[in-house]
């Protein structure tokens, strides 16, 4: 018997009156929070280093996607947008041109 979604989460939040995750679905993480400070403290100590060195030094078995999204979740993206003035209208006429 086909059983939909939505009647799966209607007899879940009649149950239990919510209808959020159960714990312990889902994929398992690959690194701990022990990890994850020692990948986020390794960026901030050295600023030029590339995930592929991070991931070398904390010595972990991740992949550099993984180093890559942990420092994105601690907010230390590498590019930041680069800060200009904005065109004055005669610059704009000037460069159209």
């Amino acid at each position: 018997m086909y059983v939909s979604t939505v009647h799966d989460c209607w007899q879940q939040w009649s149950r239990e009156g919510t209808a959020s995750r159960r714990p312990g679905s889902g994929r398992l993480r690959g690194t701990t929070e022990k990890e994850d400070r020692r990948v986020r403290r390794m960026a901030v100590a050295h600023r030029t280093a590339s995930a592929t060195e991070i991931r070398a030094v904390v010595g972990t078995t991740v992949t550099q996607r993984t180093v890559t999204n942990r420092l994105i979740q601690g907010q230390l993206q590498a590019r930041r947008p680069v800060a200009c003035t904005p065109l004055t209208p005669n610059d704009c006429r000037l460069r159209c041109e």
